[in-house]
């Protein structure tokens, strides 16, 4: 709009008040071209036109206020800074001050500037560098959808038209557009997650993408994946520092990225040059391949916190041991000191205890995922606050004496500490073993003789379909293994790879093939130059279905090819292997000057490939595939669950020997919730049994130790002790296990999905924590079965005085003891007479009932007041929370006046007896150990 009343330029006064003085810098074109500038005075336009010359031009314009609001320059220059009273630049992005358009081979640069005053006169400055117009195609992929919002677009003078947005920016200048990007899908959940990492800017689902001249004419896909390529390539670069930095091990997991950034640049190349379907697929296996791998990254990153802290743990037991050993009275300073020691030692030898210290800077949790490292945050925090507790109260040597005693508790009862410690390793290391590896797959392997070297690629596919029909007739497994074509990005992708000396291919289509009699026949048309054909080579199935031989004729596609060969079976190829993709179906073989534009099969590279190479075409090239459906008939439904899993077969020769690879399917693993459920009670039971089991080994142990002053606190955190010594050292060796297990299965399975927590997280919480758990309980029976509570004891219910009797209820538990009781009871008998007042026990009797004992009775003559003669039945408690119950009666059945007046009396001294038979019960142990 302003452009065109700029053309009809106008002298808005005939009296000239000031003079404008115009001078442009830049490229050297830019000072001798032709200048028009379009002015604003009110609501009026008007337009100023020169040739400059050095740099300069001068215009006699109006006196008043008025701003120049756009600059124009023939194609392709364009003013990226105007300097006047303030100045205006070009920025790239949505919030710059000069915006462009193109129009009639002239760039237009819209700006607003009032010049600035210099004395009479008046002075603009204006900077002009050569610009390009980028074309950005439009154009969806399968998996994302792609278009500029219209406040960017307006803000950095975009303008678009059925095929296409257009953008000018200056040489060397980078514009940074704001791209609406409908990931679909997995991808989406992708986005986000590099988005909490720091590596892209993906708010609300816009991607800032940054667009240059060099792009020229590509399409908007391209730019939102290069975009993508480029951000996870510079994170990984800072990420490979820092880790060299640390000495942190990470090279598999770096050598995974790479692979996978390589099949993403691949991806953006296509993209560049119009593949858009090609590009776009290989750009989401590049994409997906990089955050599976960049996760698993951040994943031992982060459980490098809780390995460390797990260590932190054992550090404090040692050092708190250790300075127990030190003939000092300052045992604190002394723990803290070997404590401090033994960090400084782990920070500077241990590189995962740099890597913990470092995860835990502000800088790194800034760019790492939320999930992994909540986990670690709240695992660290839970142990730290375990070691400050255990700082805070380990009083002396108490918890040196304590752990120290679980050890010959374990010494003394070895055959079942060591099954203990070996059943829960064993769970431990299944449990880690096959949740840390998130999906394990079935990896197929052979080995076959050859002197290749070098590496070849073919594209497997299982189909495993599961018909279930229901209980009585059970389920149908059907297994169907096929191959497909490579696709062309990985062809170039690997074709390219520094190491590659030569490349072969397979390359097959479907043709028909015309017989002396009948229709056509379909079959595979297969040309390959990984063998030398002369002729064509024709399977054995196909030549009796055209009943030709070796001599005769055939006509494909209207050429005649002479039949060379027929073949029992599939041909070896220069990798030693043999043609197996179109095993079972029916094809000939062609030289490879026939193969031009036909799909690969099989790409074949000599030369020397990196060790990784093979692990990393794993990982990359697999996916699966799930598709449930129900079919109904006069039988009944059937479930049907189809599970395609894609995979890369890779063959792999070093010289004497080709091995291939591809991964058939899953192993079967734990998934969820109720599995681990299943595990930790498993453990906890084996906890539980074995303490329990130590209870009643270890009764009259407990008791010398209560006798010594030893509270049932103390005796059930023995066993919460004992039981957590189990986990640790469960866990331990449990850990070991699973790297021997996963070290003797990496030839069978592979971890192609990142893991969410690590071997050393799981194996120690699958062990430790159940061990605790299963220590509760037999740390509440050591407290209420095997040591009697002193304050159950303290204060009983009041005493009730009755017509003939006086009864009374006392707190004392006898579980189990019950036998130890009576004979506690009878040897009352023999007690001291009182010498002024109190009970004399002149006989005790028991009375049982099924065997069992159902109460004692006293004859007691009491002395107090009065004196009085008393038959006392005591009730042995029938259930762990009655009390044990008393009544006296009347000896001779006539309850009188002397038994009124000293009832009371009798009981509070019974009572008090009876109190006594804890003292005494420890006592008698003593003696009998």
């Amino acid at each position: 709009m302003l452009i065109i009343i700029a053309q009809y330029i106008a002298v808005a006064d005939s009296q000239p008040q000031n003079k404008l003085i115009v001078t442009v810098s830049g490229d050297p074109e830019a000072t001798s071209s032709h200048l028009t500038l379009v002015i604003k005075q009110g609501d009026k336009y008007s337009g100023l036109s020169c040739q400059l010359s050095a740099g300069r031009c001068e215009f006699n314009v109006s006196r008043g206020t008025f701003y120049v609001v756009a600059a124009v320059f023939p194609a392709p220059l364009a003013a990226v800074r105007v300097r006047g009273d303030v100045e205006k630049i070009w920025t790239g992005d949505r919030d710059t001050e000069i915006r462009y358009r193109y129009q009639d081979g002239r760039l237009e640069s819209h700006f607003s500037v009032q010049p600035a005053s210099e004395g009479e006169a008046l002075s603009l400055h204006i900077e002009a560098r050569r610009a390009c117009v980028v074309k950005l195609k439009k154009g969806d992929i399968d998996s994302a959808h792609f278009r500029i919002e219209g406040w960017s677009r307006w803000r950095m003078g975009i303008w678009e038209d059925k095929e296409a947005y257009y953008l000018v920016i200056p040489r060397g200048g980078v514009a940074w557009l704001r791209v609406d990007v409908e990931f679909q899908g997995r991808l989406l959940d992708i986005a986000r997650e590099l988005s909490s990492y720091g590596i892209i800017d993906f708010y609300r689902e816009v991607l800032t993408c940054p667009v240059q001249c060099k792009y020229g004419n590509t399409s908007l896909a391209y730019v939102v994946f290069n975009s993508l390529y480029t951000s996870i390539k510079s994170y990984v670069e800072d990420e490979r520092e820092s880790l060299a930095r640390l000495g942190f091990k990470a090279d598999s997991y770096l050598q995974d990225i790479d692979y996978s950034l390589g099949i993403l640049q691949q991806a953006t190349l296509m993209l560049k040059e119009g593949d858009v379907e090609e590009g776009g697929a290989l750009a989401e296996k590049g994409l997906i391949s990089c955050y599976l791998a960049l996760h698993a990254l951040k994943s031992a990153e982060s459980d490098s916190v809780i390995s460390f802290l797990f260590l932190l743990i054992l550090t404090f037991f040692v050092s708190t041991i250790a300075s127990n050993l030190v003939e000092t009275e300052r045992r604190g300073l002394a723990a803290i000191a070997i404590f401090a020691i033994l960090l400084a030692a782990e920070l500077i030898l241990l590189p995962h205890a740099r890597m913990a210290i470092y995860v835990l800077t502000p800088e790194y949790i800034g760019r790492s995922s939320s999930s992994a490292l909540g986990f670690s945050l709240f695992t660290s925090f839970v142990t730290l606050g375990v070691i400050i507790s255990l700082a805070f109260f380990a009083k002396g040597t108490f918890l040196s004496d304590m752990f120290w005693y679980t050890v010959r508790n374990m010494r003394k009862r070895k055959l079942r500490a060591i099954l203990t410690v070996v059943s829960i390793a064993v769970v431990a290391s299944a449990s880690a073993f096959f949740l840390s590896l998130g999906s394990a797959t079935i990896i197929k392997e052979e080995g076959l003789q050859s002197d290749f070297q070098g590496l070849s690629m073919s594209s497997h596919i299982t189909t495993i379909t599961y018909i279930y029909r229901g209980v009585d007739i059970g389920t149908e497994v059907i297994v169907k293994e096929t191959y497909q074509p490579v696709s062309p990005g990985i062809v170039k992708w690997l074709s390219n790879m520094p190491w590659v000396r030569e490349r072969y291919v397979v390359a097959a289509d479907l043709v028909y093939i015309k017989k002396n009699h009948g229709p056509p026949l379909k079959a595979y048309l297969v040309a390959t130059n990984a063998t030398k054909v002369d002729g064509a080579w024709v399977s054995k199935n196909l030549a009796e279905k055209l009943q030709v031989g070796e001599g005769d004729s055939i006509n494909i596609n209207g050429k005649e090819f002479k039949v060379t060969r027929v073949l029992d079976k599939p041909p070896l190829l220069i990798d030693g292997t043999p043609l197996i993709e179109f095993e079972g179906s029916d094809y000939l073989i062609l030289p490879s000057l026939e193969n031009a534009g036909m799909p690969i099969y099989r790409i074949i590279l000599e030369g020397k490939p990196p060790e990784s190479t093979v692990d990393a075409l794993l990982k990359i090239g697999f996916d699966k595939i799930v598709k449930h459906s129900s079919f109904g008939g006069q039988q009944g439904t059937a479930q049907i669950t189809i599970n395609t899993y894609l995979s890369y077969r890779v063959c792999a020769g070093d010289g004497e020997q080709t091995t291939c690879k591809y991964i058939f399917g899953e192993v079967q693993r734990f998934s969820g919730t109720p599995e681990f459920i299943v595990v930790m009670a498993i453990s906890s039971l084996t906890i539980t049994t074995v303490l329990l089991g130590s209870i009643y080994e270890k009764r009259r142990e407990y008791s010398i130790m209560t006798s010594l002053g030893a509270s049932p606190g103390h005796i059930a955190l023995l066993l919460l002790i004992e039981g957590f010594t189990y986990g640790v050292i469960g866990g331990a060796a449990g850990y070991l296990l699973a790297n021997i297990l996963q070290t003797a299965f990496r030839e069978s399975t592979a971890a192609v999905t990142s893991q969410t927590v690590g071997q050393v997280v799981l194996c120690f919480t699958v062990a430790i924590v159940p061990s605790i758990i299963g220590s509760l309980l037999p740390a509440r029976k050591a407290i209420l079965y095997v040591v009697p509570s002193r304050s159950l004891m303290v204060k009983g219910e009041e005493i009730r005085v009755k017509e003939d009797h006086v009864e009374a209820e006392l707190p004392l538990r006898l579980a189990g003891d019950e036998e130890l009781f009576a004979e506690y009871i009878k040897s009352l008998a023999g007690k001291r007479p009182p010498i002024e007042w109190g009970p004399l026990y002149m006989r005790a009797e028991e009375y049982r009932q099924n065997g069992e004992l159902e109460r004692l009775e006293l004859l007691v003559s009491f002395k107090g007041k009065r004196s009085a003669l008393y038959r006392v039945k005591i009730y042995p408690p029938k259930s762990r929370k009655a009390n044990l119950r008393i009544e006296a009666y009347a000896a001779k059945g006539s309850w009188g006046v002397e038994h009124k007046t000293t009832a009371k009396e009798l009981i509070l001294s019974i009572r008090g007896d009876l109190l006594n038979y804890v003292e005494w019960k420890k006592k008698k142990t003593t003696q009998d150990d």
